[in-house]
């Protein structure tokens, strides 16, 4: 019977002591960004926790120096008009 307590109390004692250790998150190695800020996304079973979370800082190259958003990346440009002409065309027009 006393065998049976002392299990008893050493399993309590196990699980009280087990209860006090926190959980340590984990996060990918690799940037998410929208236009303003940059972070970091749990990959542990708390999915609403970030890590790094920072505005971006631009280089001269209009790059984040931190996540390497470019906000221009997406811009395309559309010419209207395209002419085709030849030297000897131009040098009508200006002669």
């Amino acid at each position: 019977m006393k065998g049976k307590i002392l299990l008893a109390c050493f399993a309590s004692i196990s699980l009280l002591a087990g209860c006090g250790q926190q959980h340590v998150h984990t996060f990918e190695s690799t940037y998410t960004f929208d236009e303003e800020y940059h972070w970091k996304k749990a990959t542990c079973e708390h999915k609403d926790e970030i890590a790094e979370l920072g505005e971006h800082t631009f280089n001269e190259d209009y790059e984040c120096t931190v996540c390497h958003y470019k906000p221009f990346a997406e811009v395309t440009y559309c010419i209207s008009k395209v002419e085709k002409r030849t030297v000897k065309d131009y040098l009508k027009d200006i002669v």
